[in-house]
């Protein structure tokens, strides 16, 4: 390949690239805080997405939305893979009823219902792997264990479907905006 062959994509994805917001989600004890940082980066996800999609003709029609519903149903109609629109929604819900009542604990069906929507993630990556068969491991809150998904509680259970989620989701954005970007680079040449 020469240096002629070579395309730049330009894609500012700095407030996706906040490992450390995912880390403090893995590692805190307190579930609400967990939730909402993960939903703050399916929020940013969103947000990256539409600004994307955004292209300046399209800005005087498109306005800018403000809630995570206005960013989901954007990114939809733009042409967000359903997969990860069924799950930014399903984080979303969780989001609501935790957030939104002192008492509210992770909810098994809502879980179970996130593990089955994450799961269908291979659809949007053929080597998906699905939760169940996931692992993670907390360094600071449970130093050389390793947590399977079968074996721990709700918590645990949520953030390996919303890790196993982010990995995915990102990978297929930055290959999206890059094909996007070549596609419109190339449009421009003709």
């Amino acid at each position: 390949m020469t240096h002629s062959d070579v395309t730049t994509v330009d894609l500012d994805i700095d407030a996706l690239s906040r490992s450390d917001i995912l880390i403090a989600a893995a590692e805190t004890d307190d579930e609400i805080g967990c939730v909402l940082r993960i939903h703050l980066m399916v929020e940013q996800f969103l947000t990256v997405y539409v600004r994307e999609k955004r292209q300046p003709e399209l800005k005087a029609f498109v306005s800018s939305p403000r809630e995570f519903g206005q960013k989901l149903a954007y990114s939809t109609a733009f042409g967000l893979p359903l997969p990860i629109a069924a799950v930014a929604h399903q984080i979303n819900n969780i989001r609501n009823k935790m957030a939104h009542n002192m008492d509210q604990s992770f909810n098994d069906g809502d879980i179970q219902q996130l593990a089955r929507l994450v799961n269908q993630m291979s659809d949007v990556d053929l080597s998906f792997t699905p939760v169940e068969k996931r692992t993670i491991s907390l360094s600071l809150k449970r130093p050389g264990e390793t947590l399977t998904y079968t074996t721990e509680g709700n918590r645990i259970k949520f953030l390996i479907s919303s890790l196993s989620f982010w990995g995915t989701a990102l990978r297929w954005l930055i290959e999206d905006a890059a094909r996007t970007k070549i596609a419109l680079g190339l449009a421009k040449t003709k």
